[in-house]
């Protein structure tokens, strides 16, 4: 097995020197682009999910090729998990904002947990 995200992002941001460029290559393709795009803008780093074939130059620091993403015909019960997949994203991007907020005022995190708890009491079926 391997790390969850919270897990991942703990390994990612431990590093001294931090690399210049992280890959994600391991997982369906929406997580780990969602994935990327959390590294990428909530943690600063330069994070890519790159297609099959796509070529690296780590000499260079460049990119050689590029690949496109080919369409794969899925059963619908894929697609299914996919969006699941994006809505436990959403969910593990959630987590991230409350640590990140922390600091504020009681009073606020009081109004943030209000809100939270109101979707939930929306979606708890």
């Amino acid at each position: 097995g391997h790390a969850d995200k919270a897990g991942l992002i703990d390994w990612a941001t431990a590093f001294t020197k931090k690399p210049d460029k992280y890959f994600i290559v391991h997982g369906e393709d929406t997580v780990c682009e969602a994935f990327a795009q959390c590294l990428n803008h909530e943690y600063g780093m330069e994070a890519y999910a790159p297609y099959s074939g796509t070529r690296f130059d780590l000499v260079t620091g460049t990119f050689e090729y590029v690949a496109t993403p080919k369409a794969v015909k899925k059963k619908e019960s894929t697609h299914v998990s996919d969006v699941f997949a994006r809505l436990l994203a959403a969910g593990q991007r959630l987590l991230v904002v409350i640590r990140k907020n922390e600091e504020i005022a009681n009073k606020d995190k009081a109004k943030f947990a209000d809100q939270i708890n109101s979707l939930c009491d929306k979606w708890d079926r």
